[in-house]
């Protein structure tokens, strides 16, 4: 009977310990806690008259200081699969990363998606965004 308490005891305690916060992290002299995280994204697939040429555009919003690597994987809806078009990627340290570069292809009509993923030492997410050329 003890050793099945003891199980559910520790088995309680391993799941407690997994839902507390990952990002909670002890910083300076003072012994308060930061949760670090990350505010937002969003991107957009741009059309620039003067160039005649599309652009992936985002940005990202989190805590200035902390490490970001933002990602932009632009896809082709062919059929019912995704195919790679292009990608952009930024990273630093900066409160936003932005990403403005040109597609280097040509797109024709149809339906795109792009692909936003962040990543830093404490969070990662990512979303998609569609489009219709």
């Amino acid at each position: 009977m003890r050793k099945k308490t003891f199980v559910v005891l520790l088995a309680l305690c391993m799941l407690l310990m997994s839902v507390c916060p990952v990002g909670a992290l002890a910083e300076g002299n003072e012994s308060r806690i930061v949760t670090r995280g990350l505010a937002g994204c969003d991107s957009w697939l741009t059309y620039n008259p003067t160039d005649q040429a599309y652009y992936l555009y985002g940005q990202c919003d989190g805590e200035e200081g902390e490490y970001k690597t933002f990602v932009l994987t632009l896809y082709k809806q062919v059929g019912s699969s995704w195919q790679f078009i292009d990608s952009a990627i930024t990273s630093g340290e900066e409160r936003q990363l932005v990403i403005y570069e040109k597609v280097n292809a040509t797109l024709t009509s149809g339906y795109y998606k792009i692909q936003m993923s962040i990543t830093t030492p404490t969070n990662y997410g990512s979303g998609p965004n569609y489009f219709t050329i």
